[in-house]
């Protein structure tokens, strides 16, 4: 839950974004966000390991550690962390996160693109 619900008495649309991101971290980490009991969350996990251990394969789900899809679980995740920042003035709108997501698809589609003409070059040239 993001903090701002304990000590606000209003709160806005950062809190949808908050929840967006501890969505995103459950994703790509396969963990779940109350996994821990009352001291576990989720996005102080994410926010800890992240500044520890950077990107490091270990903070992705096993299902999801395939080679071709580590940058964009990578991408999934560090827009997790993000999104449920301490600061809600920091959060991005859910718009921006719309348009990062949107850029990761379209990057995955080049990259996807990309290996296919390559395959196929290695082909001809056999």
């Amino acid at each position: 839950m993001a903090s701002e619900y304990g000590y606000r008495l209003k709160v806005n649309e950062k809190v949808d974004v908050y929840s967006f991101g501890v969505l995103l971290l459950e994703l790509t980490t396969g963990r779940v966000a109350n996994d821990g009991g009352l001291e576990y969350c989720l996005a102080e996990w994410a926010w800890r390991q992240y500044q520890e251990y950077g990107l490091s394969i270990d903070l992705l789900d096993e299902d999801i550690r395939d080679p071709a899809n580590i940058e964009d679980a990578f991408a999934v995740f560090t827009l997790g962390v993000i999104c449920t920042g301490g600061q809600p003035s920091v959060r991005p709108s859910m718009k921006d996160v719309l348009y990062a997501l949107l850029r990761f698809e379209h990057k995955s589609r080049e990259r996807s693109l990309q290996h296919a003409v390559s395959e196929e070059t290695s082909l001809l040239e056999s």
